[in-house]
């Protein structure tokens, strides 16, 4: 991996990602949408947190963790 410029910082996933974004930008505005013509406003933490009910959720129907290659559900897991 080259030292400087493009490619040199280590990967980093999407997940990573957004928890980054997270604590950056925490109470600032991450999506909003009109809901009977009133503005609805999530920030990054209801963001966040919305999303983790939404992961575990669908842990809890049996949805497949995926990493790489291999899945598994919540169940295999313990």
């Amino acid at each position: 991996m080259s030292k400087h410029g493009p490619g040199h910082e280590p990967p980093v996933t999407i997940p990573e990602y957004f928890r980054e974004s997270v604590n950056r930008f925490g109470t600032y505005s991450a999506l909003a949408s009109k809901n009977c013509g009133k503005w609805e406003v999530l920030t990054y933490n209801h963001y966040f947190e919305a999303c983790r009910k939404a992961a575990k959720a669908l842990l809890k129907t049996g949805t497949r963790i995926r990493t790489g290659s291999e899945s598994e559900t919540a169940a295999e897991r313990q």
